[in-house]
């Protein structure tokens, strides 16, 4: 009776492991390393619409159909997460070429005033 209740939780645990697998692996984006970066374009930000908005910056988009990157224009939207600031999307050298790094959120941690981070001892 017990080897067959390890078999069942090992049966068990794998089965998750496959269906969490199959679960990154749609989710994932294709990280496509181009030679040229494409130059951003001008942006105009239209008016804030109030106080509580933040701007997300426009980014670049790979087009599987075109095989190239095509500008998304950016746009207000109220912060999804409270104490959060939004990273603009960037291009990372990478071997080969350069690799875009699209925008998302950073939640920001608070350092009291009175904290030593680090001591710089001159000599």
């Amino acid at each position: 009776m017990y080897g067959s209740k390890r078999k069942t939780d090992y049966m068990k645990r794998r089965m998750i492991a496959i269906v969490v697998t199959l679960f990154v692996m749609m989710n994932a984006e294709a990280q496509v390393i181009v030679k040229v970066r494409p130059i951003t374009p001008v942006v105009i930000k239209p008016v804030c619409p109030s106080a509580h908005h933040v701007w997300i910056g426009g980014s670049w988009r790979w087009n599987k159909r075109q095989k190239n990157y095509v500008w998304a224009n950016g746009y207000w939207a109220r912060p999804r997460k409270h104490g959060a600031i939004w990273r603009e999307g960037h291009w990372r050298a990478a071997r080969g070429g350069w690799l875009y790094v699209p925008g998302h959120s950073v939640k920001i941690v608070w350092i009291p005033r009175h904290t030593v981070v680090g001591v710089l001892f001159l000599t």
